[in-house]
């Protein structure tokens, strides 16, 4: 497959140009623009939708936009690799701000290039927190709610949003948002997919990444901004609010002494073989060696 230029009008793009719908093999060989505005890098160019009329000019399978993302980003790719968007842990999974503080809730918003759908929306994705040097990916994509056009109605639409679900407390650090792995699910369920083309092939592979900063007082504010505003407000170890919890919301400190050492991983397992919902670590309700494995994650990072 080869194709030619596309050149839209000059008063923009409002609808959708699917460019190898039959999902054929070949290559683009040629140029596009909208209203005088070349597609830089086709079929993952950087221009954003608002400026070519709202629209989109995608090639199939269709690929994520990270520029047109919110919050915007590039792909993680090359080195060194970009700096990751960042936000509150409290304006992700919608948090109420304490003591009148105001949070203004924030998702992250996927905006591919092209309409997109999923048969299981609620798992069109996965959603990983990434712990130690290694990036060891805890699955935390239940405890996210995911919303977008599924395969039992809604019209064309190119995003996917994604949130915290609210009364979770999602642990500050590194994450990344990628598309299933198969296909189909157990049960045939298929995931995030190409929609209005034939054969509905999967998007193409990509690698989200966003950062989840420490708000441990539900004011709206980071607490590393506060911190080094004024360093009296962390006189225990200088990186957690002294009024928060007894660790700062450092996981690996268990004993809340300050220092991750093995003290923390005996004072942990003691409390997980006893049942103690202090072990609960994962905040999802239940002891399990989900547990386990979350808190040996941290423990090898530290804080």
């Amino acid at each position: 497959m080869s194709i030619a230029n596309v050149n839209a009008t000059d008063k923009g793009l409002r609808g959708q140009v699917i460019a190898n719908a039959s999902n054929g093999a070949g290559a683009w060989t040629g140029s596009a623009s909208i209203g005088g505005n070349a597609l830089t890098g086709f079929p993952t160019y950087s221009n954003l939708s608002g400026t070519l009329g709202g629209g989109a000019v995608g090639l199939v399978p269709l690929h994520l936009h990270f520029q047109d993302s919110v919050p915007a980003t590039t792909a993680w790719v090359g080195n060194p690799k970009p700096t990751p968007p960042e936000m509150l842990q409290t304006e992700f999974n919608h948090t109420p701000g304490a003591n009148g503080a105001i949070i203004t809730p924030k998702d992250v918003t996927l905006r591919f290039y092209g309409p997109v759908r999923s048969e299981l929306i609620a798992g069109a994705v996965r959603v990983n927190m990434l712990v130690g040097p290694s990036d060891y990916a805890i699955d935390v994509t239940p405890y996210c709610i995911i919303t977008g056009n599924s395969a039992t109605g809604g019209s064309a639409s190119r995003t996917l949003t994604i949130r915290g679900v609210t009364g979770h407390r999602f642990m500050h650090g590194r994450y990344k948002i990628i598309p299933i792995p198969a296909t189909t699910g157990a049960n045939g369920t298929r995931f995030l997919y190409s929609d209005n083309v034939d054969s509905k092939p999967d998007v193409a592979d990509f690698d989200y990444r966003f950062n989840l900063l420490l708000d441990c007082n539900n004011d709206g504010i980071a607490d590393r901004d506060q911190i080094a505003a004024d360093p009296s407000l962390a006189r225990v170890n200088g990186v957690y609010l002294d009024e928060c919890s007894q660790n700062g919301g450092c996981i690996a400190d268990f004993n809340g002494d300050g220092f991750v050492e093995f003290t923390d991983f005996d004072a942990f397992v003691t409390a997980f073989e006893a049942g103690n919902p202090s072990s609960d670590v994962n905040g999802d309700g239940f002891l399990d060696f989900d547990d386990f494995d979350y808190f040996v994650a941290f423990f090898e990072e530290g804080c």
